[in-house]
């Protein structure tokens, strides 16, 4: 037979102050995760811009589908699936370019309008890495050499640019918080 414990009112405090952290833990870690998710998925996104122009082709990306950028995205649960499903319809690929060609523009206007100097380069710097598909692809140490500046400040840029498109192409959940 066993026999049967009790614990104290402390203990039970004790407890429960810890269960408490634990999932707090827990829950900090799926919100920076599920940010980290967007964020990556912003730069394969960016990465693979031309990629998409090409599989959907002008005439596509005129035509309303009826189906929206949140539509799409929220069927993903496995970010490796993001560029496959993507390519697999011309649909999907269209309707995702569109929010993503409106969004640069507003990113565009924003840079443009800043009173910072570096927001009207971390534009130049996407549109050369990821956009324009007239000029030959730039590395980084060419970016580097045409700005004048490190390499290092290319991948910043580069980064910060993607946090604050990560906000525009998935809205509030791009946030980090």
């Amino acid at each position: 037979m066993s026999e049967k414990t009790t614990l104290s009112q402390e203990d039970l405090q004790i407890i429960t102050q810890t269960a408490i952290k634990v999932y707090e833990i827990e829950r900090v870690a799926k919100i920076k995760e599920a940010r980290d998710k967007r964020f990556h998925n912003t730069k394969l996104l960016l990465k693979h811009y031309r990629d998409f122009k090409t599989h959907v082709g002008e005439e596509q990306l005129q035509e309303d589908v009826g189906l929206t950028f949140d539509d799409i995205l929220s069927e993903f649960d496995d970010e490796s699936e993001l560029v496959q499903s993507i390519k697999r319809t011309k649909e999907r690929t269209s309707v995702i370019l569109k929010h993503i060609d409106t969004m640069l523009c507003y990113y565009e206007i924003a840079c443009e309008r800043s009173d910072h100097s570096e927001d009207l380069r971390r534009w130049r710097i996407i549109k050369s890495m990821y956009i324009d598909s007239d000029t030959t692809d730039y590395s980084v140490d060419d970016l580097a050499e045409l700005y004048s500046v490190d390499k290092r400040t290319i991948y910043r840029d580069v980064n910060e640019a993607a946090r604050t498109l990560s906000v525009l192409f998935f809205g509030i959940d791009g946030l980090q918080r």
